[in-house]
């Protein structure tokens, strides 16, 4: 699949891109957090320690990756919005961040349910597709209009 740089659409594409992205990580946001109020109080005893240990970590990965993204989003927003430059945005602050953590998969338990596999799939899709247009940003795609 070809990537297109953010960048090499014009505002009203890249507003709806943007939109699109952040609709589809706060509906992913929504999902783990149903998840977690439905499952986790249920199969605390169900499930061994070591099971539920590495459920709880995919889960903060998988809150992180959502987390950052949706951070991402917002911070080229505004960017579109001209609240900041294409050159401020550039700085580490307004990076995607997480990397290192949020860009590997998980090992998740055999006892996790097909539900929890995938939201982890759909947030390291979304992770993994934003991650290459924050990459785009470092001299490819060129500045977004501000």
């Amino acid at each position: 699949m070809s990537v297109v740089p953010l960048g090499s659409h014009g505002p009203s594409r890249r507003r709806s891109l943007l939109d699109m992205l952040l609709d589809e990580a706060v509906e992913l946001a929504e999902a783990v957090r149903d998840y977690i109020s439905e499952r986790i109080p249920q199969d605390v005893n169900a499930v061994n320690a070591v099971d539920r240990l590495r459920e709880s970590a995919e889960i903060s990965r998988i809150t992180s990756r959502v987390s950052f993204s949706v951070a991402w989003l917002l911070s080229r927003r505004a960017v579109l919005a001209g609240e900041i430059s294409h050159e401020e945005s550039l700085d580490d602050a307004y990076r995607l961040g997480g990397t290192g953590i949020c860009d590997v998969e998980g090992d998740l338990p055999s006892t996790a349910p097909s539900r929890f596999h995938g939201l982890s799939q759909r947030s390291h899709s979304l992770y993994t597709r934003i991650s290459r247009l924050d990459r785009d940003l470092d001299g490819k795609a060129g500045p977004l209009p501000g």
